[in-house]
């Protein structure tokens, strides 16, 4: 009698005549330990107990109409290998897959194992970027969003102090009573007009009076127009005529001061065909006639070192190191009209602040401007019998005081933009229309590289400066 049973695409036929086994097994693997049931038969206990467990602990070899036999697993005789008695397992191999028998088949698969692991590790390295990619965006986003919060706080802390001191400020300081009801009329109206002729507090706060700055603009109106015209008809210079008109120069070329002093000229100026010159160690100012070739009149023995120079048809301006401006007439051989002491207009104590870096007379020859070495613009009236006068002093906002000084100056061709370069290489720009700082210029040097000229362009678009320790200018 022959029994087949099948489980997981396993297969085993027993015979009961040999008792032989034959096994075939898709898997190729698991136990193959032989046992021997009650009835002969010999089959894999796996396999048997599988079936056992499928058919509710019934003997799968009884014969078809014979009455079910139960068969438990402590029934089952195991049978050892080698002719060993004290064996009790015995391990059977399943005969090998017929596709790995041969070499070609197993290089074949080795090949295929080969390439899955390189796929694999393909897709693991790619995978592995793709994370990295994501990881660096996400650290990215929330470095940013770490910035944008940390700003929020310092803005809402600002805010929140801002309101303290509000509210301290308003609980604290009520607002003073209007005293100028019980002011006569003629007390207030003496206080509201600006006066001239000395250093009231008005000149101290920036405030031009109506009447000096209709003045300047309209001179600008003026000038912008033919400025504009010059800027369309001029032409630029060639080269040939440069150097013509520096080998008239150096043909020209003489001392004008005292033989027997060092050479040196600290500061100087020119108007249509004069040029003035101040020496730094004779302590004159000489006037030279371009013209007729000779000079036309010398001022000896200067107060005071002279740091700047201005020049016009009638008169001639300079400044000094003690904060005093002094005018000349230059049609009376250079006499002395009167001098001016604008470094009293300055609120700091230092000696040296005192000191005028620049000036210029305003092209509507009404006014002069006047650059302090602290930072302070002074704006003076010149009147035509060369009186002259504090109109109004401009002092620099909180942010710009400190350790930056002013060293020299420059007016738009058009009169209504005052530049003042500094000693850490930044140009200030002064709105005298709008009467305020506009802005400020910084160019690529370093923070110690003072300016020491300053200029603007013949049509007003560009604005030069040289340094003290760079070797070119910028522009």
């Amino acid at each position: 009698m022959t029994f087949v049973c099948e489980l997981s695409g396993e297969s085993v036929d027993v015979s009961s005549s040999s008792s032989s086994l034959s096994l075939s097994s898709s898997a190729g693997g698991g136990s193959n330990e032989m046992v021997v049931t009650p009835s002969g038969h010999v089959c894999l206990k796996r396999l048997l107990l599988t079936k056992l467990s499928e058919n509710g602990g019934v003997d799968p070899f009884h014969g078809a109409g014979e009455q079910d036999v139960p068969l438990a697993e402590e029934s089952l005789v195991t049978l050892a290998g080698g002719g060993s008695a004290s064996t009790s397992t015995s391990t059977i191999m399943p005969p090998r897959p017929p596709n790995v028998s041969s070499l070609p088949n197993l290089l074949g698969l080795l090949q295929k194992e080969y390439d899955a692991i390189v796929l694999e590790l393909f897709d693991t390295r790619k995978a592995l970027e793709e994370t990295r990619r994501e990881l660096s965006q996400a650290l990215y986003q929330n470095d940013a969003a770490v910035r944008v919060i940390a700003r929020l706080a310092m803005e809402r802390d600002a805010a929140q102090q801002q309101l303290k001191q509000w509210n301290a400020n308003g609980a604290v300081a009520p607002p003073p009573p209007n005293v100028e009801e019980h002011e006569p009329q003629a007390k207030r109206r003496r206080q509201d007009e600006p006066d001239t002729n000395t250093n009231t507090n008005e000149t101290h706060h920036g405030k031009i009076p109506e009447s000096h700055l209709s003045i300047m603009i309209d001179t600008w109106k003026t000038l912008s127009k033919e400025r504009k015209a010059k800027s369309k008809a001029a032409k630029p210079c060639t080269a040939e005529e440069l150097s013509q008109n520096l080998a008239e120069m150096e043909d020209a070329a003489q001392s004008l001061h005292k033989p027997r002093s060092k050479a040196g000229i600290s500061v100087m100026t020119s108007h249509a065909d004069k040029t003035v010159t101040a020496g730094k160690f004779d302590k004159q100012i000489v006037c030279y006639n371009h013209k007729t070739s000779t000079v036309d009149f010398t001022i000896p023995k200067v107060p005071s070192t002279v740091t700047s120079l201005s020049l016009n048809e009638s008169f001639l301006v300079s400044g000094s190191v003690d904060g005093k401006v002094r005018l000349y007439s230059t049609t009376q051989d250079g006499a002395l009209q009167g001098e001016l002491d604008v470094g009293t207009s300055i609120t700091t104590s230092s000696k040296k602040k005192h000191k005028i870096v620049h000036l210029t007379l305003h092209p509507s020859n009404q006014h002069i401007l006047v650059a302090m070495e602290s930072g302070c613009i002074v704006l003076c009236g010149l009147s035509a019998d060369g009186t002259m006068t504090i109109v109004s002093t401009f002092e620099p906002p909180e942010q710009q005081e400190g350790d930056i000084s002013y060293t020299c100056g420059a007016l738009h061709p058009d009169g209504l933009i005052y530049g003042t370069g500094t000693n850490t290489g930044v140009v200030h720009i002064w709105d005298l229309k709008n009467q305020n700082l506009a802005g400020t210029l910084a160019g690529e040097s370093n923070d110690d590289d003072a300016i020491v000229s300053l200029a603007f362009s013949n049509n007003g678009y560009h604005i030069g400066t040289a340094l003290s320790k760079s070797a070119g200018t910028n522009t």
